[in-house]
C-alpha cells in the first residue's frame, strides 16, 4: 500500500516536515563534493531535491506520488516527474550523485539498486539516508516513556522493509566503497508543529487512509496528550540520521 498518494496527506507532509536536508545534503557533500547533476528517488514533496541545490548544479526528482509532486517549489534547477524507484525515466549514465531519504524501505530494493546503477555515471554517488525521531524530549524524560507506551499503542508502526539485504546486494549491483556516518541533531517543534509532524507519519497516515482515525480524531488525541509536556512553549526534540553512501565501481 502507498501511504502519501492522498491528497491532504501530501498537504500536511509539506506543511509539517522538518527541513533538516540541509544539514544532511552538507554531510553527503563531505563525501562527494560539488556534483554537475544529482537525481533525488522518492522526493516526496521537493524538500530534499531542493536541499541538493546546495551541491548540484542541476536536481531531478521523482516520486510515484503525484499529489506529493504537486507541493513541489519551482526553481529553474529542478525538475520533477512521477516515476517508480525501480523504473527510473533517464538514460543510462545520467547523473553524478543519486539520493534517496526516508524511502528506501519502501522499495523493491534489488530493482531499484539496479536503476541507481544504470542510470549513475561510472565513478557516481549514491546516498541512502535516513532520518528519525528518537522520542527524546530536552529536559523531559517522561516524555520519551508516553511516546513508546501510549503513542505506538495506538499507531503501530505498518510493515517495511527495514533490512537492506547486506553487503552481498550492494556488491552485485555495481556498487564498491561504503561510507557509513551516524549523527544526532536537534529540532525545536511548537505543540501544533509536533502533532502535525506525527501525523505525517506513516503508522499514523496508515491508520488514517485505511479509515481507522480522522484526521481530525488524530489531532485531538495528539493535542490533548501532548499539551502537559509543552505548556505553550516549544520543545526541542532529539532526531537522529544514519547516512550511507557507495560508489559505483
Amino acid at each position: 500500500m502507498t501511504y502519501f498518494s492522498e491528497v491532504d496527506t501530501a498537504a500536511r507532509y509539506a506543511r509539517y516536515r522538518p527541513y533538516v536536508h540541509p544539514l544532511i545534503v552538507d554531510h553527503i557533500s563531505a563525501v562527494t563534493d560539488h556534483v554537475r547533476c544529482a537525481l533525488d528517488v522518492g522526493c516526496g514533496t521537493g524538500q530534499s531535491a531542493r536541499a541538493l541545490l546546495r551541491i548540484a548544479n542541476e536536481v531531478a526528482g521523482v516520486d510515484i506520488s503525484a499529489a506529493m509532486l504537486s507541493h513541489a517549489p519551482h526553481d529553474a534547477r529542478l525538475s520533477f516527474s512521477v516515476a517508480h524507484a525501480e523504473s527510473l525515466p533517464f538514460d543510462a549514465d545520467c547523473f553524478d550523485l543519486l539520493t534517496t531519504g526516508l524511502a528506501f524501505h519502501w522499495f523493491d530494493q534489488p530493482a531499484f539498486l539496479s536503476e541507481a546503477r544504470r542510470v549513475l555515471k561510472p565513478g557516481g554517488w549514491l546516498a541512502i539516508y535516513n532520518d528519525g525521531f528518537t522520542g527524546i524530549m530536552a529536559d523531559h524524560p517522561a516524555y520519551l516513556d508516553w511516546h513508546e507506551s501510549q503513542y505506538f499503542a495506538r499507531f503501530p508502526n505498518p510493515p517495511r522493509n527495514l533490512k537492506a539485504g547486506g553487503e552481498g546486494q550492494w556488491a552485485s549491483a555495481g556498487f564498491g566503497s561504503r561510507v557509513w556516518e551516524k549523527f544526532d541533531h536537534d529540532v525545536v517543534l511548537t505543540l501544533d508543529e509536533w502533532a502535525g509532524y506525527l501525523a505525517t507519519q506513516s503508522n499514523v497516515i496508515a491508520r488514517i487512509e485505511t479509515g481507522e482515525e480522522t484526521v481530525e480524531t488524530v489531532a485531538a488525541w495528539l493535542k490533548e496528550n501532548g499539551a502537559p509536556f509543552f505548556k505553550d512553549a516549544p520543545r526541542s526534540f532529539r532526531f537522529y540520521c544514519v547516512l550511507d553512501i557507495y560508489q559505483v565501481e
